[in-house]
């Protein structure tokens, strides 16, 4: 089953018994069980790695879920089941498939595409959905149509900087797609600036949010945050060198702001100190949540950070965030 039948399928809330979604990476997996959750509100995930026993699996799919109205088990790497696993696999599976129950929906997940011969039972009794591979080209006419049903038109311009932003992650662009047709009315017509101030805004907003954690002190919510940011980063030192940038440039703002608003200076001294005209408002807004002294630690760390991102030593890139969000809580929240 191609990725768009699988999709169309699920949002119209028809879930077949049993999946196996074979090549998807991390990121199209959560994409996968967002599709889920949000065709059936009150899906209830569970998840199980390379069970042994894939009783105790069908034993949950036949049991009614304690919360919420449908599961979604999901069996992670599938692939990786035992021989012992495997030989179990097929007979409860097909005991349980000639009578499945309306509040189950089985997802097997395997990270080779085609799966391996020994899962040759599963894909004959389960819906087998691969990712979409498509070229740059097709990709293009996707994005365009995708829009066009919203009413919206994009230029080719932005729809280059969409597809490198994006770095051609259809996981990715899907998202973006989202956003615009939630930011622009039927009728709009999309260029290469208003692609970019959306996308900028989007992203400087959830560095805000990750920002605004590390000042209160909220360590273990300012980690997941980071997480989501850099997700499934394919160059995680890029990315962590672009969120680096991210929080040093708008806590250098945060503190230029605070000053100017402390001194009851406009405009133009916002531009003199080179604060984008497009962030002032937001710049604003956020500088009050933000003690001063806390940002001149902040900005220190953030330093030692960038001075260690280029050390040849530095091997986990992402470790150093992470440090810099822990070593943070050493000191309490300071008082404006």
């Amino acid at each position: 089953m191609e990725y768009p039948e699988f999709k169309q399928q699920v949002q119209s809330g028809l879930f077949r018994p049993a999946y196996l979604l074979t090549g998807f990476g991390p990121a199209e997996v959560r994409k996968a069980q967002e599709l889920f959750e949000k065709a059936k509100p009150g899906t209830v995930r569970e998840r199980w790695t390379a069970p042994d026993s894939v009783a105790e699996v069908l034993v949950s799919a036949r049991s009614l879920p304690m919360w919420g109205e449908h599961k979604l088990i999901v069996i992670d790497q599938a692939d990786r089941l035992s021989e012992k696993g495997r030989s179990n696999l097929l007979g409860g599976l097909v005991a349980y498939l000639g009578d499945p129950t309306a509040w189950a929906t089985l997802v097997f997940l395997c990270e080779k595409s085609p799966p391996p011969a020994g899962l040759k039972p599963l894909t004959a009794c389960v819906a087998v959905v691969t990712p979409p591979r498509i070229s740059v080209s097709s990709l293009s006419g996707w994005v365009r149509r995708t829009l066009a049903g919203a009413g919206i038109e994009i230029e080719s311009e932005a729809l280059d900087l969409l597809l490198q932003i994006c770095r051609e992650d259809w996981v990715a662009i899907e998202q973006e797609l989202e956003k615009v047709a939630a930011a622009f009315p039927p009728g709009s017509r999309v260029g290469a600036e208003q692609l970019q101030f959306l996308v900028e805004t989007k992203q400087e907003e959830s560095v805000f949010d990750l920002l605004r954690l590390i000042a209160d002190g909220q360590t273990d919510a300012a980690l997941n945050k980071l997480a989501r940011l850099l997700g499934n980063a394919r160059r995680p030192r890029e990315e962590v060198l672009h969120l680096w940038y991210w929080l040093y440039r708008q806590a250098r703002e945060l503190t230029a702001m605070r000053e100017i608003v402390r001194r009851g200076l406009g405009a133009e001294a916002m531009e003199t100190v080179g604060l984008r005209p497009r962030a002032q408002g937001i710049l604003r807004r956020q500088s009050e949540k933000f003690p001063k002294s806390r940002l001149r630690k902040m900005l220190e760390a953030l330093e030692q950070v960038d001075r260690q991102l280029k050390s040849s030593y530095t091997a986990l890139p992402r470790t150093l965030l992470e440090r810099y969000i822990i070593g943070l809580r050493q000191a309490p929240p300071h008082r404006r």
